[in-house]
């Protein structure tokens, strides 16, 4: 991969390995500058180790190849030096100190006028909603968690960094706290048009928020695109399942949505739809749609979701004898796994 002069982070081949254990195996990207991009897989995958090589906190193994940022050669750069911000999903806010400390204390470790800390702080607080009057000479202790992770945000990001790195920071809130706070992210990285690299294991994050996707297996990026892409084009099973609930079809290679799936009295017309007789076999409640789950008479089971926003659910019940029909071309063909 030839060096490039557009992206925020490009990485070539680099590797990273614990004793005998690839963390990162021979991961190859590029984040385009001001890019929302979020890093997703299951637990273990690598994705932290990634976040942490472009941190700075861990560096590649020798000769593995290059990481790059805005074009620099970085393996060997300290953190510092690296113009990063990190956002740890502990928060990692320092008790003994108040919010307006917390926040100034990159600054003040740089040795920045004391005014200048002043309005920067203010400005960082008021950046990430924290109304400096009410919150600066708070302890952590005295916050909620949606308030720390607000601090931990604002200092990260008073110290303007060019790559704003944030590792699962929402995975200790509440739903409700977490989905807002998706949207905050979001709207950030679009009013200050810093590169943002998000890793989660949460798929639902990682479509609403990004901008592209590297979707994580075993130490390897096993899919980039954006949300729409990785969804509606997987291109293994284990992306198809990951992302999404998706039917396998014709022995595992075929990959079916469970949206796409239409569901028919039996005697229906066809038209134009594959069918398959079967027999209602579970319903699971969702609020907004209703899974139906299918014993098929010719064996196994298809999944589909059904919209119930009148309130009453599925009109289905175990045991009814239904089709299961869908159009040819909602069926996605899948790649043998690597």
């Amino acid at each position: 991969m030839p060096p490039s002069t557009t992206a925020a982070v490009q990485l070539n081949r680099v590797c990273k390995s614990y004793g005998p254990v690839r963390a990162v195996d021979a991961v190859s990207l590029e984040i385009a500058a001001g890019e929302f991009f979020s890093i997703l897989g299951p637990s273990g995958c690598g994705k932290t180790t990634l976040l942490r090589l472009i941190a700075g906190f861990e560096i590649p193994d020798p000769g593995s190849g290059q990481l790059r940022l805005f074009g620099d050669v970085v393996d060997q750069q300290r953190p510092y030096e690296r113009q990063v911000g990190m956002v740890f999903q502990n928060y990692a806010l320092f008790p003994h100190l108040s919010v307006e400390r917390n926040v100034a204390f990159g600054l003040e470790e740089r040795r920045r006028p004391p005014p200048d800390i002043a309005s920067r702080v203010r400005a960082a607080l008021e950046l990430v909603r924290l109304a400096p009057e009410r919150f600066r000479s708070r302890m952590p202790a005295q916050l909620s968690g949606g308030q720390r992770q607000r601090v931990a945000l604002a200092r990260a990001l008073v110290l303007e960094p060019r790559i704003l790195l944030l590792d699962e920071p929402l995975g200790a809130l509440d739903l409700k706290l977490r989905k807002e706070m998706q949207v905050e992210l979001r709207a950030l990285n679009r009013t200050l048009r810093t590169t943002f690299v998000y890793v989660t294991h949460d798929q639902e994050e990682a479509l609403t928020m990004s901008d592209r996707i590297a979707v994580m297996d075993h130490a390897r990026v096993v899919q980039i695109g954006t949300p729409a892409a990785v969804y509606e084009r997987p291109r293994t099973a284990f992306v198809a399942t990951f992302i999404g609930d998706a039917n396998l079809l014709d022995g595992e290679r075929v990959a079916l949505r469970p949206e796409r799936v239409r569901l028919l009295p039996p005697g229906t017309p066809a038209n134009g739809l594959v069918s398959r007789p079967g027999v209602v076999q579970d319903t699971l409640y969702r609020g907004d749609t209703v899974q139906v789950i299918v014993a098929l008479h010719e064996g196994g089971t298809i999944r589909a979701s059904v919209d119930c926003t009148a309130g009453d659910g599925a009109p289905w019940r175990p045991g009814d004898h239904i089709v299961a029909g869908w159009r040819a071309t909602d069926c996605h063909p899948l790649e043998a796994e690597p």
